[in-house]
């Protein structure tokens, strides 16, 4: 939780607040001016008179703009960002569309100072941390006020969440057995379409197909129309390996029997099969039923039935 601590790099950043947000927009920015501390991997060791003494060594940030107060937006506004590698992947690809958008703005404007270069983040961060990081120090340079801050990141948030609507088309490689879904899809995908996956790593995980597929090549259709059918193509593979050792009987039941049957499957949330499965071999070990039906037909004709 933020707080407030009077000392050095506040007054530098000009304001009082502590946080681990701040904290990751400066050594982001401080990896912009200086290299060295791309490769800095932990933060653990180094407290805020050493980080203050960093900033005042470079005194001025990448591009030349100087320390500002620190201004950002609410965290309230950053409640859709995740911890998650994928989002931040796409967050970073996002913003640096818009950088050589904005250069590409001021060259035909005649502007020749361009504030902001694709950022190198220091190492140590990474997922949401890295994701906000980069949102406030990109910020930072090409909006003055809040509300502009406010409207772009809202902006952001609108085209996150129509990208996402395509990943129902995946859902199908989430469930049981995940891990064997993803790795016939892999498969398939080299198989009929191996120039997607030539020279691509390997996706291993349900996120790491998502990510896979958030190149901006793979339309929407183009995700429906492999899905549908890869997911064809495992269900039948599904079918095949259940259908082993299996021979299709068929068999006429009295309509009550059928009745009772689907009344069952659907208590027990078991196919029809299953439940005839369930019965027979159960049966089959230890007779009940058919030892008591057997005994009253006895009993009824005096003497056992003939036995072939």
């Amino acid at each position: 939780m933020p707080f407030k601590v009077h000392d050095e790099l506040a007054r530098i950043i000009g304001t009082p607040i502590e946080s681990s947000r701040i904290h990751s927009l400066l050594w982001f920015a401080l990896a912009q001016s200086d290299k060295q501390f791309i490769d800095i991997h932990s933060i653990s060791t180094f407290n805020r008179d050493e980080l203050a003494s960093f900033i005042k060594n470079i005194g001025t940030l990448s591009g030349g703009c100087q320390w500002a107060p620190v201004k950002l937006v609410p965290d309230t506004h950053l409640s859709w960002i995740e911890d998650s590698q994928r989002q931040s992947h796409w967050l970073i690809y996002q913003l640096v569309l818009h950088i050589s958008a904005f250069k590409e703005k001021a060259a035909q404007a005649g502007m020749h100072h361009q504030p902001l270069t694709n950022p190198f983040p220091p190492r140590h961060l990474t997922g949401r941390n890295l994701s906000i990081a980069y949102l406030d120090y990109f910020s930072a340079h090409y909006f003055s006020t809040i509300d502009e801050k406010i409207n772009f990141i809202e902006s952001l948030q609108l085209i996150w969440q129509n990208h996402t609507k395509t990943d129902r088309y995946f859902s199908w490689l989430n469930r049981n057995d995940a891990s064997s879904r993803i790795e016939f899809f892999w498969e398939w995908l080299t198989k009929k379409n191996p120039e997607i996956t030539q020279n691509r790593p390997f996706f291993k995980t349900y996120e790491g197909v998502l990510e896979f597929f958030d190149n901006p090549a793979f339309t929407e259709s183009a995700k429906e129309l492999f899905n549908k059918k890869a997911n064809n193509m495992w269900a039948q593979k599904q079918r095949r390996e259940n259908s082993k050792n299996k021979r299709q009987c068929n068999f006429v039941l009295a309509e009550k029997t059928v009745s009772k049957l689907e009344k069952l499957a659907a208590k027990h949330h078991l196919t029809r099969t299953e439940i005839i499965e369930l019965i027979i071999n159960a049966e089959a070990e230890k007779e009940t039923y058919i030892r008591e039906r057997l005994s009253r037909r006895q009993l009824l004709l005096g003497s056992p039935e003939p036995t072939e």
